[in-house]
């Protein structure tokens, strides 16, 4: 049985300040205007629930923070008493643990992730995988733009080296499988093609979401782009 307590969200900014204008800053819109709600705090024996409740039926629905006694938080939305909508999870030191869109307490759609080696992804998840294109930057400076399935890189993809060196690299459940690097004229090609995507968007409206999302199948197809014009040229039989 959980312990509740109705509290005001003035109270909450006063009483959790970095919490909460964290959550009101990032998540200001009420994404179920039509269902009536309240502030308060429950308690269980996994943690503090500390947001908006559904007053007909007492489920967990719309803005909120829960506290895991672990020391890891989550400030976002909940729905029907679970992770939905957009959030981020922070660990015990309130570093970043991930950022992006939830569906049934699960990683689903665009986000962000870090890892505790300082490897971070940016793109799409399926289930709290990796799935679709994405961008996994290594700590080294090192980065893999491609497809990834089940949490793996998978398929040919475009390596950019923290010096600058490009290589069309292609990776089989996660496994190096081998590359070819990008020769000075190939290399202007790619980066054009990705400036020329970045500015559409950019034109467009400040970067948000959506658009780092474009900017990832964009940076794909430039990936694909360089794949067909090594595959023209006949010079990549290990990597077919």
């Amino acid at each position: 049985m959980m312990i509740k307590q109705e509290i005001s969200p003035e109270m909450l900014v006063k009483k959790y300040p970095n919490k909460f204008n964290i959550l009101f800053e990032n998540y200001p819109k009420d994404i179920t205007p039509n269902i009536q709600k309240k502030w308060t705090i429950l308690k269980n024996p996994e943690g503090v629930y500390i947001g908006q409740i559904y007053t007909s039926n007492g489920e967990l629905e719309g803005r909120a923070a829960f506290f895991w006694k672990t020391g890891i938080k989550y400030l976002g939305y909940f729905s029907k008493n679970e992770l939905n909508g957009k959030g981020l999870l922070v660990d015990k030191n309130n570093k970043l643990i991930f950022k992006g869109d939830f569906s049934c307490n699960k990683r689903n759609g665009l986000g962000f992730l870090k890892y505790g080696n300082g490897d971070y992804y940016e793109g799409n998840f399926t289930d709290n995988k990796l799935e679709g294109n994405g961008e996994y930057h290594f700590s080294n400076g090192d980065v893999w733009e491609g497809v990834f399935q089940k949490n793996m890189k998978n398929g040919i993809g475009v390596m950019t080296k923290k010096n600058g060196e490009l290589f069309l690299t292609q990776y089989e459940n996660d496994n190096f499988i081998g590359e070819i690097q990008f020769h000075s004229l190939e290399k202007k090609f790619i980066d054009n093609l990705r400036q020329k995507d970045r500015k559409l968007i950019l034109e467009q409206r400040k970067i948000n979401e959506s658009d780092r999302q474009n900017i990832i199948y964009m940076k794909n197809n430039a990936s694909m782009a360089g794949f067909d014009l090594y595959k023209k040229k006949g010079i990549l039989p290990h990597l077919l």
